[in-house]
């Protein structure tokens, strides 16, 4: 293993270089970038969405797991999922720390632009944020004069102000949806039971 331990004490070089040793040493914003980049390279070879999501929810649903255990599972399979696509591992990551050697002001420009404590990058969180206001906007006048609603919404930390994810923003939307198609349907229902058919009695013929 001492080709790893070298490559990690080189990248560990070049983050000291250009980020600096607090951002080098948060391990939460190292955390999402392992995950973004893990993510583009199964895309990469052709893993999709549903999938991703899926595993997501199956791994979060399990206890968790102790990080050298995992760190180590995690290097198997990296190495095992090069061998099934025909990746030199090596290779790969040699000619892509140079190239961050190549690009460290590009990349410490970046960085800056980033929103802190966003696991996103800056241009996606800013249009995030307007998806997520576009997508609630048109509830907000249901939300605020519904009690019912607003409780439940609270309940599930659902509410509008509690919203930072797109696909939340659209759960919280149809949730919407379905409660004022539920309370249409209600009151139609109130209002038929409560009207009275005005019948028409023809005297002449019931006389007959």
């Amino acid at each position: 293993m001492t080709e790893f331990f070298d490559f990690q004490l080189k990248t560990n070089n070049w983050m000291l270089h250009t980020f600096g040793t607090a951002v080098a040493r948060d391990k939460s914003e190292r955390c999402h970038r392992l995950l973004e980049e893990t993510l583009e390279l199964v895309q990469s070879l052709g893993c999709i969405a549903s999938e991703a999501h899926q595993l997501v929810d199956y791994v979060f649903g399990r206890p968790v797991g102790e990080p050298e255990q995992e760190l180590g599972g995690t290097m198997v399979c990296l190495a095992a999922l090069a061998n099934a696509a025909y990746l030199n591992l090596d290779n790969a990551a040699e000619a892509e720390l140079a190239r961050c050697w190549q690009n460290v002001e590009k990349i410490r420009a970046k960085w800056k632009t980033k929103p802190k404590h966003s696991p996103l990058p800056a241009t996606e969180v800013k249009d995030d944020i307007i998806a997520i206001r576009d997508i609630i906007k048109p509830h907000l006048d249901l939300i605020n004069s519904t009690p019912e609603l607003y409780s439940l919404l609270y309940a599930g930390n659902m509410l509008p102000e509690q919203t930072v994810t797109i696909i939340g923003a659209i759960r919280l939307a149809c949730l919407c949806d379905v409660w004022k198609r539920m309370a249409d349907a209600e009151s139609r229902a109130a209002a038929n039971a409560g009207s009275v058919p005005h019948v028409v009695i023809n005297e002449e013929a019931h006389g007959q």
